[in-house]
């Protein structure tokens, strides 16, 4: 009787101890959730982006299509027209801006040529006329070069109209989101370029309002910023902290029920600027 006491307790002393054991590792070991989020079956259309306090960005569709996009800026409007063919983007057309698309035989968009406005509106004008986009096999923009739009008289860099001036390579995660990207300058006077920050960026897995065509949901560009927000748009997910050149930044977010953004704070809006208030409306959700 005895023995078949002390067999018992340490049978049950080992199950504890193998309990006790994958308890830790579990803890030890989080398990990644598997669940990341995509736009399949999703309704939401994103209606309007509000910047701070009085600037803002509205999205007005024909049923699912974006026809127009209009900046409110200085308490004025400043509509932009898109214009399609065959169901792609071919122009988009404003007092702002003019921008036209080229696509391949892949209908991914490769070029995007742009000339920008300043009658009335205050703003500095980049001198980028073209932006050149480059895929990988998986369809994901891996390059995006700047073409110098106006001539050395007006640049810096001492770059001739037509030239590339800038580039920035993508590399991308299992998420289908930019977690590096890598910007590089043309040296003044040089063909040579030379790197300028170096990014890396992590995500939630929830949708971002930004993804889709550079020409539509690239905010920078309505903006008339000096370049576009490659990390925003590329990427599926929002990003939630960008480490630059070892400095580390976190941007904060409010959802709605359908996975969406409603609130962001400090968020990264260009290379050296952040935007510590932006607020998302969406249409049509479910």
């Amino acid at each position: 009787m005895r023995k078949l006491v002390k067999r018992l307790f340490l049978l049950l002393v080992c199950a504890l101890t193998i309990i006790l054991t994958d308890a830790c590792k579990e803890k030890d070991n989080p398990e990644v959730p598997s669940v990341i989020y995509g736009r399949e079956g999703d309704t939401c259309q994103l209606s309007k982006i509000t910047v701070g306090t009085w600037d803002y960005l509205r999205y007005d569709y024909t049923n699912r299509t974006v026809r127009k996009v209009t900046l409110h800026t200085q308490n004025a409007d400043f509509p932009c027209e898109l214009i399609y063919s065959n169901g792609r983007l071919q122009r988009v057309s404003g007092k702002i801006m003019d921008t036209s698309y080229e696509y391949d035989a892949k209908g991914r968009v490769i070029k995007e040529n742009r000339t920008l406005h300043n009658d009335d509106v205050n703003t500095l004008i980049p001198h980028f006329g073209a932006r050149i986009f480059e895929y990988n096999d998986a369809d994901q923009v891996v390059k995006c070069s700047y073409v110098e739009g106006r001539g050395t008289e007006y640049n810096s860099f001492y770059v001739k109209k037509g030239e590339i001036y800038r580039y920035e390579t993508y590399a991308y995660d299992v998420q289908g989101d930019v977690f590096g990207m890598v910007a590089y300058e043309r040296e003044a006077k040089s063909e040579k370029f030379k790197v300028t920050a170096d990014y890396t960026f992590f995500h939630d897995k929830l949708i971002s309002p930004f993804y889709g065509h550079p020409g539509i949901f690239d905010f920078n560009l309505y903006f008339g910023n000096e370049s576009g927000n490659g990390p925003a748009v590329f990427s599926k997910h929002n990003i939630v902290r960008r480490v630059e050149n070892g400095i580390s930044s976190s941007t904060t977010y409010t959802y709605t029920g359908n996975r969406y953004p409603l609130k962001a704070t400090h968020f990264p809006w260009t290379d050296n600027f952040f935007v510590d208030d932006i607020r998302f409306e969406y249409l049509n959700c479910k």
